[in-house]
């Protein structure tokens, strides 16, 4: 059960898998960014594979999509 609690504390946010209209999968979702002041500011992304990898590039992409 302690382990539960600890992934619970630690959960920055949550993604869904969606689809591009031409049927290319990617993730949407909400990470909260805890600010030094103690607030919460909420970043909403959406992450792409890379169909452009090329050596030590990254596998995904990841993009602010909207302030919230």
């Amino acid at each position: 059960m302690e382990k539960k609690k600890s992934w619970t504390k630690s959960k920055l946010g949550a993604f869904w898998i969606k689809k591009t209209k031409d049927d290319r999968q990617y993730l949407s979702g909400v990470i909260d960014i805890q600010l030094p002041d103690g607030s919460v500011k909420k970043v909403a992304l959406a992450i792409y594979k890379n169909d452009f990898k090329q050596g030590n590039n990254p596998d995904f992409n990841a993009y602010q999509i909207e302030v919230l």
